[in-house]
C-alpha cells in the first residue's frame, strides 16, 4: 500500500505507523515523514511577526536565506536589533513596491 498526502503542511511531518493484520498476526512498521520546502504563512491583518532574540553579531557577519511569498507589495520581512529593547545597530529586509531592500 502507498500513504500519499496532498497539500502537506508542515503540522504533517511525524511518525506514522502502517499496521498490518493477517489472520492472528499483526505487524506495525513506524515510519517518520520529515517536511521540507514549506513556506510559512502569515497573515498581514492588521501586522504580524515572529519574535526572537538578537543575532549575535550580525552588524559584522549576516548569512541569511528567506522565501517568501508576499501578500502586499510593501511590509518588512525581517528585522532585528542589537539589544532585546530594540535599541543600537539594526538589520532590516523589507519590500518596497514590490522590491527586496536591505538595511
Amino acid at each position: 500500500s502507498t500513504l500519499s498526502l496532498s497539500r502537506v503542511r508542515a503540522a504533517d511531518a511525524g511518525t506514522y505507523i502502517c499496521k498490518a493484520t493477517h489472520g492472528l498476526q499483526t505487524v506495525e512498521i513506524p515510519t517518520v515523514v520529515v517536511v521540507t520546502g514549506v513556506v510559512p504563512h502569515f497573515s498581514q491583518a492588521p501586522r504580524s511577526f515572529i519574535a526572537l532574540k538578537p543575532l549575535p553579531d550580525s552588524y559584522f557577519r549576516f548569512n541569511i536565506e528567506v522565501s517568501f511569498k508576499p501578500e502586499s507589495y510593501d511590509g518588512v520581512i525581517l528585522y532585528t536589533t542589537q539589544f532585546p529593547d530594540s535599541t543600537g545597530d539594526y538589520v532590516i529586509l523589507a519590500l518596497d513596491d514590490g522590491y527586496p531592500e536591505f538595511g
